[in-house]
């Protein structure tokens, strides 16, 4: 749950910086949104790392650094190639998007499976 905290933390600093004009107050949401993206990475490699058996944590390490190591330069060029077309917050709140649909998604799943678990009170 901390890394969701963290996702959505980072999704707030966006907006954040979406909404800003002055640029104290856009470096001090990004300075919130690197933050918030740092503090995901460390607890997702903290739960890959303890939680994924031994014999399979190689393969699941390869595929999640191929993950966040590739997908973001093939982002960076969808954002180039949209960045003659469109403003920078569009482009941004574009982005933003997915990622708290996504934030919402998981935590409707994890949430239902929290009251599955859970021993009914009687």
């Amino acid at each position: 749950m901390l890394t969701m905290g963290f996702g959505l933390v980072a999704v707030v600093g966006c907006v954040l910086f979406l909404l800003s004009n002055a640029l104290w107050a856009a470096l001090t949401s990004l300075m919130l949104l690197s933050g918030a993206i740092l503090a995901n990475g460390i607890c997702t490699q903290v739960v890959l790392q303890t939680q994924v058996p031994d014999t399979v944590r190689g393969k699941v390490l390869s595929l999640y650094t191929m993950i966040f190591r590739g997908l973001p330069a093939l982002g960076a060029m969808a954002v180039g190639l949209l960045a003659d077309k469109a403003h920078e917050r569009v482009i941004f709140a574009i982005g933003s998007l997915p990622v708290l649909v996504m934030l919402l998604r998981i935590t409707w799943i994890l949430n239902k499976d929290r009251k599955k678990e859970a021993p009914s009170r009687l």
